[in-house]
């Protein structure tokens, strides 16, 4: 039985998202690239610590099953011949299934990841130009003044499941990959200011995000504040708000979360609606107009919108382009 079994609570889905923008004579493709050199390291030391934790555990389990035959053996003082391999393959098969009890069951490392760099326009419709202007403000309180005088403004997004794996993040970023000759490294560099905040996704309707990224053109990110209602009350109408905007829009995935206790800047809450096209943007806030009244006063009203288009996962193409 795990912690979270336990407790009887789910294991959390979280976002760790860096907000970082280049120094001025770092702009550009070299910067860019190494971002995605970095997603693209971090994703593949993910996939090798989580092959090297299930070989150990099933080494794990190997050594205790012929433990305990020899044990068996020795109790009985007469060597098990006859029936070695079926013994084996029970003591092997209980040990296993144990393990798997013990065990919350998630994948090690990251289960996804993105990278996208704002792209603020000139927004057609006064619901639209209030969410976009709101969303300038809300960057420059981060620091990241978007105008012509400065480079782009970025988002990393890591996604993990549960807690500890946030440790596993730390140890690839700070132990495998380095801050030397990697990806990391060239990207400390050339970076000039960046915030960090973890996020707990409270509910997604449609495609989960880290698969609906794989062939979207970018995101709107809806920063928000929760309204003078209860914590409870909020978030349950938060649910259904977001399926209805899934339904009344065509965009791949709509997603709600909540930052995790005091770490990070910013609002408490934010949605993530996966694009396939900037043209959605539109008929978002569009549809927003006929949600409930608390989700159009804390959102609509008062939410700020950042769209990104999205450079990682790379498209079939890009990387070329």
């Amino acid at each position: 039985m795990s912690i979270y079994t336990s407790l009887k609570i789910n294991v959390p889905v979280i976002s760790y998202s860096i907000i970082h923008r280049p120094q001025k004579r770092s702009a550009g493709e070299a910067y860019e690239r190494t971002i995605q050199e970095m997603h693209a390291k971090v994703e593949e030391e993910s996939q090798s610590v989580a092959t090297g934790i299930r070989k150990e555990l099933d080494e794990t389990v190997e050594r205790q099953s012929q433990m305990l035959r020899g044990a068996l053996s020795q109790f009985l003082e007469t060597p098990i011949r006859s029936d070695n391999a079926e013994l084996q393959n029970i003591f092997r098969e209980t040990f296993g299934k144990q393990r798997d009890q013990l065990s919350t069951g998630v994948p090690a490392g990251v289960i996804g990841s993105s990278e996208g760099v704002v792209r603020m326009k000139e927004a057609r419709g006064l619901a639209l130009r209030v969410l976009e202007d709101n969303g300038r403000r809300y960057l420059r309180e981060l620091g990241y003044a978007v105008t012509k005088a400065n480079t782009p403004v970025y988002e990393s997004v890591y996604l993990v499941q549960g807690g500890e794996n946030l440790d596993v993040l730390e140890h690839i970023v700070r132990d495998r990959l380095g801050i030397y000759s990697s990806p990391h490294g060239e990207h400390i560099k050339l970076v000039r200011t960046f915030a960090v905040t973890a996020h707990n996704l409270l509910h997604n309707a449609g495609t989960t995000y880290e698969r609906a990224i794989h062939d979207a053109w970018g995101e709107a990110v809806l920063y928000f504040s929760k309204p003078d209602i209860r914590y409870e009350d909020f978030r349950s109408a938060l649910v259904p708000a977001v399926e209805e905007l899934a339904r009344l829009t065509s965009v791949p995935s709509v997603s709600v979360w909540q930052r995790k206790l005091g770490l990070g800047p910013g609002r408490e809450f934010l949605i993530r609606c996966v694009l396939s096209a900037d043209r959605q943007v539109n008929s978002l806030v569009d549809a927003m107009q006929g949600l409930s009244a608390d989700f159009r006063d804390a959102v609509v009203k008062r939410g700020c919108l950042v769209v990104k288009e999205l450079l990682y996962p790379v498209k079939p193409g890009q990387a070329e382009a």
